[in-house]
């Protein structure tokens, strides 16, 4: 009985250590931030459009700077090294164009944000001591969001307007990853790739105007920090 008693209970810690060695491996969840370029090709041109167009001299405040991006994805183990699922990122970018004296001011405006919604895939290819190195991808639509405010102030007058446009952009973004495991179930890794927009005219849901022949784009170089952890 006794034998019996311990038989049962070795089995039954077997089975639980089995059972948490393939739940280990199965689901990857991860956040990541990181730094996106965005090549606005269209949008700088139509800033210098405008100030060509103005009849007094604005300074370019900003001018779709390099910006912060954060985001988190929930992979499924397919392979041993082959991991498949939904990805999520928020990008955000503008520019100003702006002058202010003593009889007023001026700025237009250009804000962009969007939502990266996709499919991730990633492949271990090579692992030396503890580093893991990874081919990944995202292939997805970018929900985009583009609105250009105009603002002048003379005086106590002031004249402002706003246009905003939409649009779904479907992209691909090829990368690589460095991870370093630092817990059994815990590790750091380093991402680098090339976001690439396909196609996507906006529209805007501003009344009277019907759509831009310009086109906002997220296509561009990026770099993130992720933390992983599998279960």
């Amino acid at each position: 009985m006794r034998i019996s008693l311990i038989m049962a209970l070795i089995l039954i810690e077997h089975c639980l250590l089995s059972a948490q060695e393939i739940s280990e491996k199965d689901f990857r969840i991860g956040i990541t931030g990181g730094f996106g370029q965005y090549i606005q090709t269209d949008l700088k041109k139509l800033n210098k459009d405008i100030q060509a167009q103005l009849s007094f001299k604005t300074d370019q405040v900003a001018d779709f700077p390099v910006n912060f991006f954060w985001g988190a994805y929930l992979l499924i183990r397919l392979a041993p090294d082959l991991y498949l699922g939904p990805s999520y990122q928020f990008h955000t970018t503008g520019s100003r164009l702006g002058l202010k004296d003593y009889s007023g001011s001026y700025t237009f405006d250009q804000i962009l944000s969007c939502h990266s919604v996709g499919v991730q895939i990633e492949k271990s290819v090579i692992s030396s001591g503890k580093f893991i190195f990874s081919v990944n991808g995202i292939c997805g639509v970018n929900i985009s969001a583009w609105e250009i405010i105009e603002d002048l102030i003379v005086g106590t007058q002031e004249k402002k307007s706003s246009t905003r446009f939409l649009a779904h952009r479907p992209f691909i973004y090829p990368a690589v990853k460095l991870e370093y495991p630092l817990i059994r179930f815990l590790s750091v890794s380093l991402s680098g790739g090339y976001s690439i927009d396909l196609f996507g005219a906006y529209k805007s849901d501003t009344p009277n105007v019907v759509k831009s022949d310009m086109v906002a784009k997220w296509t561009g170089l990026r770099a993130s920090l992720s933390i992983d952890y599998t279960f």
